[in-house]
């Protein structure tokens, strides 16, 4: 199986997690958290066990915010 990269940064008090490759985006509550949660997202994007999955190459990025996106705008 593939060993993706999972580019991950702080948005505030979350820890961000992107999966390039796969065009795909999740979170993380705790920095423990992330391979697990990578590894999770990885699965349930292609549809297979997570034990399929290779845990992911974590690269850290610098800390980013998003402002919140309401329907009004």
């Amino acid at each position: 199986m593939k060993q993706y990269d999972a580019v991950v940064f702080q948005d505030r008090t979350w820890w961000m997690i992107e999966i390039p490759e796969l065009g795909t985006i999740s979170q993380a509550v705790a920095r423990s958290d992330v391979q697990s949660q990578a590894r999770d997202l990885i699965a349930v994007w292609l549809n297979v066990p997570e034990n399929h999955v290779v845990p992911p190459r974590i690269r850290w990025s610098a800390p980013r915010h998003f402002d919140r996106i309401s329907d009004d705008e």
